[in-house]
């Protein structure tokens, strides 16, 4: 019996995974108008170790934050994009925010002048941006929003 061998060089290429988001990185966040909301960065990893730069769309910045205002109640998409400088993979985030209950405003009522014995009509409105329901009340001289004046009145 006879023994042949043979060197034969194997050569293994690196191939390069993605970056991976975690399970529990959100699918969906929420908050308020005037909340601070933050996607997290620590659930985006690259299973070969590589640097991933994390982008995020509109209205988050850089950091992956987005401090919200009066005014910005609504659903967004925001794309979270994770890059090894390879590879990039992106996520879609919906992002819910809800109006903080603000304050009532009372339209402006300008001066009233009238004659002794003629009727006051004082033109009241309000809105009320959350559509809630408001109950208005007067108080001081009239307690009303129509009043006859007499002749003592003036």
């Amino acid at each position: 019996m006879h023994t042949v061998t043979k060197d034969v060089l194997v050569t293994v290429k690196n191939v390069n995974r993605p970056p991976v988001f975690a399970e529990k990185f959100p699918a969906q966040v929420s908050g308020t108008e005037n909340d601070i909301i933050t996607l997290p960065k620590n659930l985006i990893t690259d299973p070969d170790g590589d640097k991933v730069v994390i982008t995020y769309s509109a209205p988050f910045g850089p950091d992956g934050t987005w401090k919200t205002k009066i005014g910005d109640a609504g659903s967004y998409d925001v794309d979270v994009v994770a890059s090894d400088g390879v590879t990039t993979m992106k996520r879609t985030v919906k992002v819910k925010i809800g109006m903080l209950n603000t304050a009532p405003v009372l339209k402006t009522i300008s001066d009233v002048t009238v004659k002794e014995g003629e009727t006051i009509k004082l033109p009241i409105s309000a809105i009320d941006r959350e559509g809630d329901k408001l109950i208005t009340t007067i108080s001081g001289w009239m307690t009303g929003d129509t009043y006859k004046t007499t002749y003592d009145d003036a």
